[in-house]
């Protein structure tokens, strides 16, 4: 287990830990670039990330997705994690979750450039 993904499954127990009576789901999922490590910047030549690791902790109900969550974080070099937050879909299934987050997405970059990917 990465240091990413143990401190995204120590926060997803902190703000919302799983029941033992209930079919929860968990599952880790994680991005590395190997570019944003080592000081000759190979993340601006090759126009990547300059974060080395970006992780996912999704957790849902696994009897009929009445819920679905996302803890977010990314770890910039060994040992470096950070928390980014969470997402929490009260109705899991019934939110149109993938459609909408990819609006959510497509929003935030109307807002500022930052958000946008391109």
């Amino acid at each position: 287990m990465t240091g990413l993904e143990a401190m995204l499954r120590d926060m997803a127990d902190n703000i919302a830990p799983l029941h033992s009576d209930y079919p929860d789901g968990r599952k880790f999922v994680m991005d590395e670039n190997p570019d944003a490590l080592g000081s000759e910047n190979k993340w601006l030549e090759n126009g990547t990330s300059y974060i080395w690791r970006v992780g996912v902790l999704a957790q849902w109900d696994s009897n009929k997705c009445d819920y679905a969550r996302l803890f977010i974080g990314h770890e910039r070099s060994p040992d470096q994690h950070e928390f980014i937050g969470f997402l929490h879909w009260h109705d899991g299934e019934n939110d149109d979750i993938a459609r909408c987050m990819k609006r959510y997405l497509e929003l935030a970059a109307v807002t500022h450039p930052v958000f946008d990917p391109a």
